[in-house]
This record gives C-alpha cells, structure tokens and sequence, in this order.
C-alpha cells in the first residue's frame, strides 16, 4: 500500500494505492480501507498532510532546496536517515526522488511526508521555501 495523502484541508478523504489502484477512501473507521490505513499507522506510519496544489511557490533546483533545508536544521543526511525508516515500496520510491529530482516542488507528498517526520510547520517550510527562492538568480517555473 501507499498512501500518498490527504486530499483536503478538513482531512476528510485519503489517496492511497492498493493492490495497484488508487483509491479515495473516506477518514471514517467503519471504512474497511480506512482500517487499513489506520493499521498501517499502528507500525509508525504518518499520513502526509493535505498540500494545497495552488502554492505561490516555486520549483526549487536541488541545490537551493538543500540549503533552504538547513535554515531548519535538517541536513541532508538526517533525511537519507529518515528515509531509511520508511517502509517499502515508499522508502525506494523517496529516495529515487531525493536522490534524483532535476526540481523539488513545494506542494510534492514526499516533502510533506519528510516535513511530518522532523515535527516542522507549513509556515517553517514556507520560511525556508521562500529563503531558498531568494538563492537563485533565475527561478524557472513550471518546470
């Protein structure tokens, strides 16, 4: 299973991938699904929280998003660490993204996952997104 979010800001519905379908399914526990989901939770799981998909941020080139990280503290490093402790298949799909992304994106799941996983706000992430704009001197976007 993979569980790619919540799809609004009330947490009312989570996507997830289930035996090679994606599924909407209801944040209510009469919901078989959502039993399942919340199993998944019980081994140290943390749903990504809803990313609204019209942020006034900008693709960040991998360069600028490790160095508007540090404005964090969270180095490179205790991400690789953090991404070990995922569970398959999300821990091989986060790091083929972190370790291969041309462009990070404000609103992506697997930033909101990490962003969970260290304890940091969306006005922290917002922070360090808009320092880290500040770094380059083109910005492209829609990349």
């Amino acid at each position: 299973m993979n569980v790619f979010g919540f799809t609004d800001e009330q947490r009312s519905t989570i996507k997830i991938e289930l035996d090679g379908q994606v599924i909407f399914v209801p944040d209510d526990m009469r919901n078989r699904h959502r039993q399942t989901v919340a199993d998944w939770e019980e081994e140290g799981n943390v749903i990504p929280p809803y990313v609204n998909t019209t942020s006034p941020y900008g693709p960040l080139l991998p360069v600028d998003f490790k160095l508007g990280m540090l404005t964090l503290n969270v180095t490179p490093d205790m991400v690789d660490a953090a991404i070990a402790q995922l569970d398959e298949p999300d821990r091989t799909r986060a790091s083929i993204y972190w370790t291969s992304a041309n462009m990070f994106y404000r609103d992506d799941a697997w930033l909101a996952l990490i962003a969970a996983f260290f304890g940091k706000t969306d006005d922290q992430i917002n922070e360090a997104w808009d320092y880290a704009m500040s770094l380059s001197p083109t910005v492209v976007a829609n990349a």
